[in-house]
């Protein structure tokens, strides 16, 4: 089920919050070294939403699940109730190491187990490690995954090989954890906001953000394109593009990209939302990421006309002009009358 965001690297929940109900295909024991109980139930959880099933955590040790009302419904991480905030920052990592973010077989090389991925319990194995895992940051104080017990046995029972590969995975995931955002999935952002620029001209540049990949760009009103013209679809994280149009008046632009993060979706009784378990969705979905910018495209400004001589500049020009006609025509004059050698009486 995909996580509806919009804006700029806005996260959350669902657009819509989500209700569903509990499912569970039975369990494993396990052994809790808090309190030396050999007892406690990994019971295989799910949520059924909108027809769909997916694999479900609990994330609170000391509650029951509401067994005559099994409506839950979706809430904020904000809003858990019992783990608190670094708590759920690890459990967040979990959810995107464990099964089923990871398969079987890469959770059991990840944590170097010799189980063989064949194993007919291994869903069982790699639910209840990463199970375990979760309940030890959710209640560190109650529950912390004891040593297997040789006199145990029972339908209900890992094997000592299965119950080593719960027990590496439970270490991996516990040991290697770190905090995780559980505010923000994706990010994508645009940057300028804005720009402003003539026609047939290159505006921007615009500056691509992106966390989750190649961001999509469509224009409204004109194109994108690179530095050298080229027309432009989708812009790397860090890459630039540029806009141009035809005509004049505003240019819209938005990018999309999609993202794929843990769900990690929180999940209360609807009844009793403070007295029975709180569930955490696993598994991984997508992330739609939007970002905006625009333009704004003006005329070029009108060509400058050659610019007129001033009026002085025209009749000096005119005089200089009379001047050296007339001291070419004073020229022939002197000529003229050398030539004709007239002689004068007094």
């Amino acid at each position: 089920m995909a996580i509806a965001l919009s804006g700029t690297a806005n996260a959350g929940t669902a657009s819509t919050p989500a209700s569903g109900s509990w499912e569970s295909t039975g369990g494993v024991f396990v052994n809790n070294a808090v309190d030396g109980k050999t007892n406690v139930l990994v019971a295989h959880l799910s949520l059924k939403i909108d027809g769909e099933v997916d694999v479900a955590y609990c994330i609170d040790f000391s509650h029951d699940l509401s067994v005559n009302a099994k409506t839950y419904d979706e809430k904020n991480w904000s809003d858990a109730t019992y783990p608190t905030a670094d708590a759920l920052a690890k459990i967040k990592w979990v959810l995107g190491h464990g099964f089923p973010s990871e398969t079987a077989t890469q959770l059991l090389k990840d944590s170097g187990s010799t189980l063989s991925p064949s194993d007919a319990m291994i869903n069982d194995v790699v639910y209840a490690g990463t199970q375990t895992a979760i309940w030890s940051f959710s209640d560190p104080t109650k529950f912390k995954l004891g040593a297997y017990d040789e006199h145990e046995s029972g339908d209900k029972r890992f094997s000592a090989d299965e119950y080593a590969a719960v027990s590496a995975i439970y270490s991996h995931l516990t040991n290697d954890a770190k905090a995780e955002s559980t505010d923000a999935p994706g990010s994508l952002t645009i940057s300028p906001a804005s720009a402003t620029g003539v026609v047939g001209a290159k505006v921007g540049p615009f500056t691509v953000k992106s966390n989750v990949g190649d961001a999509t760009i469509k224009v409204t009103g004109g194109k994108a394109v690179d530095k050298n013209g080229k027309d432009v679809t989708t812009v790397a994280d860090g890459g630039q593009f540029y806009v141009e149009a035809d005509a004049v008046g505003p240019v819209s632009i938005a990018a999309t990209a999609e993202g794929t993060v843990p769900t990690g979706r929180i999940f209360v009784s609807h009844d009793a939302p403070k007295s029975h378990q709180e569930l955490v969705l696993a598994g991984t979905a997508g992330v739609p990421l939007e970002a905006a910018a625009a333009a704004t495209v003006t005329a070029a400004p009108s060509p400058s006309s050659p610019p007129s001589l001033p009026v002085t500049g025209a009749q000096t020009g005119l005089w200089a002009g009379i001047g050296l006609l007339l001291v070419a025509g004073g020229a022939v004059l002197v000529m003229v009358l050398r030539r004709r050698r007239v002689k004068f009486v007094a």
